[in-house]
């Protein structure tokens, strides 16, 4: 398993001039399924983090973060395990792309 942990996220407008980019951070999330984030007065966002200063904010309570190196690692394990090989620091001279794979 990869190491995780939902952290949630502030998304902030320091001016109000910014609220429509937080209106299109929030249409974006919900166009890829994310339909939690809500909006946050200044004094809820501050009220969550004291030292803030903000005219609004996004709340995004399931954003999340991994340990990108676990999940490289994974991955890497995945792909040696059907047949792939890492080589590093190694020029390649020719290539082709077959139905199922490319050959290096």
């Amino acid at each position: 398993a990869i190491p995780h942990r939902r952290a949630g996220k502030l998304i902030v407008a320091t001016d109000e001039a910014q609220d429509p980019v937080l209106a299109s951070i929030q249409a974006g999330a919900a166009a890829c399924g994310v339909d939690d984030l809500r909006f946050v007065s200044a004094a809820e966002a501050q009220a969550l983090e004291p030292a803030l200063h903000c005219t609004k904010a996004l709340l995004s309570p399931s954003t999340g973060i991994i340990d990108s190196h676990a999940l490289m690692l994974g991955l890497l394990g995945d792909a040696e395990d059907n047949g792939a090989t890492l080589s590093l620091n190694t020029r390649i001279v020719s290539g082709r792309v077959e139905p199922s794979r490319i050959v290096v």
